[in-house]
Parts: structure tokens; sequence; C-alpha cells
């Protein structure tokens, strides 16, 4: 690998702006701040400012240091980073190790025209191992779209060509309505409040006593209860689907997700922050089709990649590590999970699924008063010692929680399966979100089976798959235990082996399951379940 930039580089010195841009903002926020409050400073807002300006200087020194220190270059066998005047680091990755460039630039980079370029050998991405990851914060776009092409072109492609990307989806403006799908959103405006509240107090002003906030609270005081409440909910539930709409908005912009080769496929999206993720085939052990409760009313649901190096957010729909495709039609989110895992189908749909005993829905519905009637009782017993009003508030939020509860456990019961398809084993779970896990039975590298004691008196086991990609356990729960053990048996043969030589060592309950595992644990094992 050769050009004009296998000398030593030093990083862009727009990157001393961009550092030093962090620490103005709450400055900025505290003279908004004290220009509202009609130019009153309160000591505190005082010292406090000059407190935030003083490390501003301090930090606009270190990043010029930083900035003076810090070399890379890339040869035709490593990549490497000198960085440091006083402690001083040299880190280097060999070309033939790396396995993901991703690049990102929020909006200050991008104000600047800089990007952060992040090299990986397919380590977890949570790794605190700074060997196996390097990044690169303060080169030019241009730059790091040089360095992703470089470090990542097979030897098929021609020198300096295109990696011919081939378009597996783009952003469906019409998929817009799934974005306040979200309870994130209610929750969103609760954050908001609650920093706009603590932002006023530290300049000593009183929110409550504000004259907005006395006429809303007039306004809604003069107001019966069951027209109040009613009203505050849906003016929350609109503020929390606004939010949800522009974080849409901002996550998916531009949304491409291509196959650049056959040994790899490329996420791009962002409109504030741009994000480049590209992930490789070989490191790629499944996917997940996740549908929370408010996507699968409407049929749509969410793809994330499990691959190695990708982390453990491969259940945040807005992760800009696994995130495949943005909340779209079910339909999609399947043909999307295929085509990553070069199939003609996703084995989520290509599978036979597995029912799970129906102790495992009992287990379920006894959780629901051990979880619903504590409480209820203690607001109950309180109602009889200050007012009524608490108990019959006590009895009618009891017997809601009851309801949803119930519906909920037989939902949970209802969504609970597993199977193999092909080169899969598929994992289904959750209620308020559903998750189907399809896993490459080669990618198992272990099994747990475990017990606790009432699963042990209703014979039923959880048994867990490792692995090295995602949330590195996947767990079937509530499973009988011989249908289990033949499962794990079935899905990866031999490596159960020596768990099941040990229990069956003086076992009395040898079941017709167990029995069928002995005749094939010799033999090659079924391709599919179905």
């Amino acid at each position: 690998m050769s050009g004009p930039n296998d000398g030593w580089q030093r990083l862009h010195p727009r990157l001393i702006i961009v550092g030093a841009s962090w620490f103005l903002g709450p400055p900025a926020t505290m003279a908004v701040s004290v220009v509202a409050a009609g130019g009153k400073v309160p000591l505190s807002a005082a010292i406090t400012l000059s407190t935030f300006l003083a490390v501003f200087l301090v930090m606009a020194c270190v990043l010029l240091s930083r900035w003076i220190g810090t070399r890379y270059r890339i040869t035709s066998t490593a990549v490497e980073i000198h960085s440091g005047l006083v402690f001083r680091r040299r880190r280097s990755i060999a070309v033939d190790r790396i396995r993901s460039v991703d690049v990102t630039a929020d909006p200050v980079h991008r104000l600047f025209g800089l990007a952060t370029v992040r090299i990986g050998t397919g380590a977890q991405a949570d790794s605190s191992d700074s060997t196996r990851r390097l990044a690169l914060d303060g080169v030019t776009r241009a730059q790091a779209d040089e360095l992703r092409t470089r470090l990542l072109r097979r030897a098929s492609a021609a020198p300096g060509g295109d990696l011919g990307a081939v378009t597996m989806a783009e952003i469906d403006w019409a998929w817009l309505k799934y974005g306040p799908l979200t309870i994130w959103s209610i929750a969103g405006v609760g954050v908001a409040l609650g920093g706009l509240y603590r932002l006023l107090e530290s300049f000593g002003l009183k929110p409550y006593e504000l004259g907005f906030v006395k006429d809303v609270y007039g306004f809604f005081a003069g107001m019966s209860p069951w027209a109040a409440v009613p009203l505050l909910v849906a003016i929350v539930v609109g503020l929390g689907s606004i939010g949800s709409t522009a974080v849409f908005v901002e996550s998916w912009w531009g949304f491409r997700l291509s196959r650049e080769d056959e040994a790899s496929f490329r996420v791009r999206r962002g409109l504030l922050t741009t994000r480049s993720l590209t992930v490789e085939r070989s490191r790629t052990r499944g996917a997940q089709i996740a549908e929370p409760l408010a996507l699968r009313l409407v049929g749509a649901a969410r793809t994330n990649a499990m691959a190695v190096g990708l982390g453990t957010s491969e259940d945040r729909s807005t992760s800009p590590k696994s995130a495949l495709l943005p909340p779209a039609p079910i339909g999609l989110a399947h043909s999307v999970a295929a085509q990553v895992l070069g199939l003609d189908r996703s084995p989520q749909e290509d599978v036979h699924w597995r029912e799970h005993p129906r102790v495992a829905l009992r287990r379920r519905l006894l959780r629901v008063p051990l979880v619903v009637l504590p409480p209820v009782a203690a607001v109950w017993s309180l109602g009889l010692w200050l007012t009524p009003v608490l108990v019959h508030l006590a009895w009618i939020a009891g017997a809601a929680c009851l309801l949803a509860g119930t519906w909920s456990a037989y939902d949970a019961y209802r969504n609970l399966g597993h199977g193999l398809s092909g080169d899969f084993l598929v994992i289904r779970s959750g209620t308020f979100a559903r998750r189907a896990i399809a896993l490459r039975r080669d990618g198992v590298i272990g099994w747990e089976v475990s017990q606790s004691p009432f699963q042990r008196l209703s014979g039923i086991i959880t048994l867990s798959a490792a692995t090295a990609a995602g949330r590195n356990v996947y767990r079937v729960r509530d499973v009988a235990r011989a249908e289990g053990l033949e499962f794990a048996e079935r899905a990866v043969p031999g490596l159960l082996t020596g768990l099941l030589d040990d229990r069956e060592k003086g076992a009395q309950e040898a079941g017709p399951a167990v029995a069928r595992y002995r005749a094939h644990r010799t033999g090659p094992p079924p391709e599919s379940t179905t």
C-alpha cells in the first residue's frame, strides 16, 4: 500500500478550534440566561462563569499541545499513531488485521469540515484496549474518505476505483410516521423540563414564581380534573411525538444501506451528526428483528446486525454501531436481514417455532400479583389512615394493573419460541419489545444451562447461547429440560456432550428427547427442525 499518505502527517489545525468550542457552550448559555433575567448576575453565577472561562483557556493550551504532539502515517503493513509531548504513546495496527473503518462527524466537526476516523480489528467495540482500536479525530472529510477506501479496498478492486456499491435499502420518508411510536419521546419531555428547571434554579430564579408558569398553573387549576388530566397527557404526548420525529429525521437523514462487495456492507446516515459504518460479512454472526409494541401494532420493526466488534448496542434503533434499518415495514425488515446474512429469506421467517411448556405461562401469570399487589396494599393501607381518596385510587389502579399485567403475561408467553433454520438458530421473546434473534450455529462458542429453584420444581431450564457478537449471551427461557438439551445438541453437535455425560451419571429421568439425543450424538446433525 503506497501513496502520498505514507509519510508522517498531522491532524488538521482546525481541530484546536473544534475542541475549544465545546467549552464555550456553558458560558454562552449562562450569558443568555443573564440577559433573560434582566442583567442580574448572582455571585454564584459570576464565579461559575469565571471558572468556565479559565477552564477554556487551559483546554486551549492542552489542545494545542495535543495537535503538536500527534502524528500518523499509513505504511504498506501498518497504521501508526504517535501522540503526546510529555507522556508519549506509540500505537499501531497491522493493515491485514483491520476489520472496520468508520467515519463520523458531529455538527461542530462538520462546521469546520472535519471528521473522525475509527479503525478497529474486530474486537468488541466496548473494549477499552486501545491497541485494538485507533481513532484519528481531526482529519478533513476528503482525507477520511480516502483513508477508509484505502484501508478497506480488496485486492480485486481497481486501484483508486470505486468499491462498486449496490444499494440494499434507502430512506423512504413514508416511514416518518413510525418516528413518534416510542416511549422515549415522553421521557424526553420530562428530561427537558427537568433540565430547564435546574438551569433557572442555578441563577437564583424560582421557576414556580415566573409569570408564565403562574399563568399555566392558573389555567389548569381552573379546570376540572377530568378535563385537565387528559389535556395535560395530550400535551406531553404531542411534545414527545414532535421530539421523536425530530430525532428520527436527524438520525436517518440520507440513510443508505449498500453492499460494497461480496465481503462487506456499509450504512450511511445522519443530518447533524453523519455516520458511516462498514461491517464485514465474515464477522457477522446474525441479525435481530425488534418489534416494540407500538411498532408491532402497525406492522413495523427495526433490524440490527449482530457482528463481532459492534458492542452490545443492538437493541437501540438509533445506535450508530449496529442499526441496519430505521423503523420500517416488517416485510422490509425481514428482507434486509436476509440480504445481510446472504439468504433468500430471513431465518426469522423461514423457521418452525417450537412452543414452550404451559408452565412458562403460569410463571408469568404468577409474577403479576407479586408485582402489583404489594404497592397497592401499601397505598390502600395509607388511605385508611389518611384519606378515602387513596383507598379508591389503590383499588382502581390495582385492577387496571392486574388486567394489563395479565395481558402482558399472555403476550410474553405467545412470543416465546425457538427453532433451527438451516445454519441459524432462532430465538424469540419479549412483549413490550419482541425480539427475534437469528444466530449462526457456528458462531455459538458455549452453552450455559441454568435453573432457579422454582424452575427445578417445574422441570424447565434457561438455555443460554454464548457468542462473540452482540450482547454475547442469548437466552432460551423456560424451556423443558429434555427438549432444551436436545435443541442445544442439534444446534451445535458435541458442545454439550461433557455436560450431558455428567448429568446422565446416576440420572433416572432420561426422557424421549434425551434418548433421541443419544441416538444421533455420533451421527450428522439434522439440517433443520422444520
